[in-house]
């Protein structure tokens, strides 16, 4: 078998050809590949990952009975009126 030169595994067309002329040894080092690179940045995310250090948390007020009965009926009539749009 011939090398896999590296310019023929950047678009997937390349990549498929890549596949017919080498077999599946390329399909399976390329999955690899991107498994290896989802682990490595699902690492570098845990390793950086740490508390914000923020000030003094401020207190919000709960809301009212009349401000979720107004939210609640505004998302009623905007869900109405983007299911009458998706039927026409």
């Amino acid at each position: 078998m011939r090398p896999i030169p590296a310019a023929s595994l950047t678009t997937e067309a390349a990549s498929w050809d890549a596949f017919r002329r080498h077999g599946p040894k390329i399909a399976l080092t390329s999955a690899v590949n991107r498994i290896r690179t989802v682990i490595a940045a699902a690492g570098a995310s845990l390793a950086f990952a740490g508390p914000a250090y923020a000030a003094d948390p401020i207190a919000l007020p709960d809301p009212s009975g009349v401000t979720l009965f107004a939210l609640g009926v505004a998302g009623l009539l905007i869900g109405r009126r983007v299911a009458g749009r998706r039927r026409d």
